[in-house]
């Protein structure tokens, strides 16, 4: 009787102790935890939705989580401290039931109230047959030493890889106890699984950290893992083992694909280890059934030991981080002097620095279709995402695939398959080891494969076309390749003496001097005329013979040469400062927008510029977001008997650019063509080709010139002369000639206009703007006193020639 007694003392004694180590932190019942979010998320009580149909939690009221949809870790925190920091020597298992439609990550965190960064966390990543039902999820954190957590913070799927704004996760019954769950693992692929990827590496994970049976640390994995074809007495499959830096997961990665259409088993060898609680490992293992497709040939891309199709590799980021080449001996990642790309990630951009290769030339996509491989050496598990895109920035047409880290400190081959592809060029690969994730660790890559990068055809194009009959004689001649110019010892070309021919009259005729460059991507050389072409001349234009190479097959250049024939264009004045205009209500036509036009017409010096002529000063301002402009009215739509070109004279302080609007009169419907200022402090005639036009679209009658458009630092003052364009609606062409033109000087004047060309004793009129005679007279000695007449803007009238001046 004694005896018993004693006994049932002592279960009391652990009864009420284990009851003593029972905490609830919620249950929305009788003890309510209100949480904040964060990131968008959002918290509330709500119904239990499925109280009548699942057993496993019949609660009448749940805590519900409303993702954001962004893939910033958005989650939720208790708005209040708990009553007493957690002793996790006391309840160090966390248990919490979770109802969610997809298999989530899920992130439970104990926080310190006051500072964030002192924390702790266990995550748990839910299976598929883990969905649609509640489940309870054990989070151990058994090896924290802490004292001073006082915080629940939870995530659900942080990374967003199955959720969108407002998909719904549901949680429940938050405890914390000392009673320990049984020893478990989660295994993938699942037993029965079908239509695995032979590529794909296989991994179990437990509930708890591992052991040898005999205590000691597991330093083989591969010596306690199994995996065999068809079943447990099938063939061995060579693999690697590896386990995770928790020493929860293993991981097998096969030295070679699987077999289509073939059964696997893999699982833990039975007696070799033990959870840390010292429970036995045993019966952990599945078997599963691969895709009948096998992984597509893959070629080398990029493998940092000299066999590249890469043209540039780089890393972006804010700075972008360091990179190297480095041999896998010296870093002591491997055996042997293999080149590797060491990718030293930082912070910026929130985590999503990366690497950059753009391809030598776009992928070969069959059939929307698209595989990659490459290895990786990580210092933890993780992900990598891979970005096929047409170009290097954000933006463009891309695909992203993410693909799972489940080897730390170890090599590992990822593969990636894309479907669905649009038909662009995709030339771009960008890698981001550990996306979104800010750690500063150092990731190592190499042996990028992937599709056929094929060359392509040579293909070339000239500019006038060879044979054109369509020639202007202020044509630039342009030879546009998909191949790579270089100097024949595959330098860039920086001169081209003797490289170029432009004559007049075919192959053997006579030289034109020119000046010519080339593009940044060096696939694209232009000449300039250093004076206008002859109407109806031919002339020849090319590369001459054995000068260049081309630099993607390493071939000299033979051969690559067309001709042409100028003819006249057919183009009216629009406004040539000196009377012959075609704006509207002239000068009032003309508009500077940002900044004022001053002295709308002012005569050149003849030490100064343009034979004498009026023109338009524009002193351009840093208004508008630097976007100021000069904006020409026409008194009708441009029709389409002219050539679509429109020219105008520029005189310069600087080497920039012009953009030209053309536009109808409310600007709603538009089109831009830019051409380059190359010469300073010297009339230059600049011509705006907008051939592609569709000129039914709209009444086209607005030209608007930008100048530096966008430089909001540089106020300069510019100079416009001779604008002139196609023929407007049924207008008659305004044909600019300077033969017999009225030419004076100075203008603005203050008492003598100087006139030029002009008979001594020749008849002149002064009209005021109204139209009112207000002197007349013969001209003497070149020149007319003015000096009389009150300040403003003046009509001069001789031998039947009409033209502005201004009276100061």
């Amino acid at each position: 009787m004694k005896t018993f007694t004693i006994l049932w003392s002592l279960v009391l004694v652990l009864i009420c102790g284990q009851l003593k180590a029972q905490v609830v932190y919620a249950d929305f019942e009788s003890t309510d935890m209100v949480f904040e979010s964060w990131g968008d998320a959002t918290f509330a009580k709500v119904a239990n939705p499925t109280s009548d149909t699942d057993a496993t939690n019949t609660s009448a009221n749940v805590g519900e989580f409303s993702h954001a949809g962004n893939n910033w870790w958005t989650g939720i925190g208790a708005s209040q401290r708990l009553a007493s920091p957690i002793d996790f020597s006391v309840t160090p298992y966390f248990r919490m039931k979770v109802f969610a439609s997809s298999p989530i990550y899920i992130l439970f965190k104990l926080e310190n109230f006051d500072d964030y960064n002192l924390n702790s966390e266990v995550g748990y990543q839910l299976t598929d047959d883990e969905t649609n039902k509640w489940v309870e999820l054990t989070f151990n954190f058994s090896e924290v030493t802490r004292t001073d957590l006082d915080k629940i913070v939870l995530y659900f799927d942080p990374e967003m890889k199955f959720s969108q704004a407002g998909t719904k996760y549901y949680f429940d019954d938050i405890n914390a106890s000392n009673s320990a769950p049984a020893g478990e693992f989660s295994l993938s692929p699942e037993e029965g699984a079908t239509e695995i990827k032979v590529q794909d590496p296989l991994k179990l994970t437990a509930n708890f950290a591992l052991r040898m049976i005999d205590d000691s640390p597991i330093s083989d994995p591969s010596s306690v893992l199994v995996l065999k074809k068809t079943d447990v007495n099938g063939a061995d499959i060579p693999f690697t083992g590896y386990i995770s830096n928790d020493q929860k997961s293993f991981s097998i990665v096969p030295d070679m694909f699987l077999d289509a259409s073939t059964t696997y088993w893999y699982g833990v060898k039975e007696g070799t280890i033990e959870y840390s609680t010292d429970e036995e490992v045993t019966g952990i293992s599945a078997s599963f059934t691969t895709t009948a497709n096998a992984f597509p040939q893959v070629y080398n891309i990029e493998d940092f030991d000299g066999n590249t199709k890469a043209r540039v590799v780089e890393t972006i980021g804010d700075p972008s981080p360091a990179y190297s080449i480095v041999s896998e001996s010296d870093e002591g990642i491997g055996t042997s002097d293999n080149q590797v790309f060491k990718f030293e990630k930082k912070s910026s951009w929130g985590g999503w620095e990366r690497i950059h290769l753009e391809l030598m030339y776009p992928i070969e996509v069959t059939d929307g279709k698209a595989a990659f491989s490459m290895r990786i050496y990580s210092p933890k598990t993780t992900y990598l995402r891979f970005k096929l895109s047409n170009q290097k920035d954000d933006g463009g047409t891309f695909q992203e695939l993410d693909a799972d880290v489940n080897v730390a400190n170890g090599w590992q081959t990822l593969y990636f398959e894309f479907s669905n592809l649009t038909a662009v060029d995709y030339s771009h690969i960008l890698l981001f080891p550990a996306g979104g994730d800010g750690e500063e660790l150092t990731y190592y890559i190499d042996d990028i494969k992937g599709p056929n990068v094929p060359m392509p055809d040579l293909n070339v194009d000239f500019l006038p076309a060879d044979g054109a009959t369509n020639g202007y004689s202020f044509s630039k001649m342009t030879i546009t390749s998909n191949y790579e110019f270089k100097n024949l010892d595959h330098s860039a070309i920086a001169d081209f003496t003797g490289k170029l021919a432009l004559k007049k009259g075919g192959s053997t005729g006579s030289d034109i001097a020119y000046s010519a460059s080339i593009s940044a991507d060096n696939k694209k050389i232009t000449i300039i005329p250093v004076e206008q072409l002859e109407v109806g001349s031919t002339y020849y234009y090319g590369v001459v013979d054995n000068a260049l190479i081309f630099e993607d097959n390493g071939e000299n250049i033979t051969g690559l040469s067309a001709t042409f024939t100028v003819r006249e264009a057919n183009m009216a004045v629009y406004n040539d400062f000196d009377g012959n205009s075609l704006c509207l209500d002239d000068p009032n036509g003309v508009y500077s927008i940002g900044s004022s036009v001053e002295n709308l017409w002012v005569s050149m010096d003849p030490d100064f510029i343009n034979e004498y002529d009026n023109a338009l000063e524009w002193n351009r301002g840093t208004e508008n977001w630097g976007w100021e402009h000069v904006q020409f009215k026409l008194n009708n739509k441009i029709n389409t008997s002219g050539d679509k070109i429109i020219s105008v004279k520029v005189y310069s302080p600087k080497t920039t650019y012009v953009r030209l609007k053309l536009s109808n009169n409310d600007e709603s419907v538009f089109y831009e063509v830019d051409a380059n200022i190359t010469a300073i402090n010297t009339w230059e005639t600049l011509y705006f080709d907008y051939s592609n036009i569709d000129l039914s679209q709209a009444e086209y009658n607005t030209l608007s010139f930008f100048i530096d458009g966008g430089n909001t630092d540089d106020a300069q003052k510019y100079y416009f002369d001779d604008l002139m364009g196609p023929v407007l609606g049924n207008a008659t062409a305004i044909a600019k000639t300077h033969a017999n033109k009225l030419k004076f000087y100075p203008n603005p004047v203050v008492d003598f206009l100087y006139l030029i060309n002009t008979s001594q004793n020749v008849n002149y009129e002064v009209y005021s703007l109204s139209g009112a005679l207000v002197k007349s007279g013969s001209i003497n000695a070149n020149k007319i006193d003015v000096s009389n007449l009150f300040k403003g803007v003046y009509l001069i009238k001789v031998d039947s020639q009409v033209t502005k001046f201004i009276k100061k």
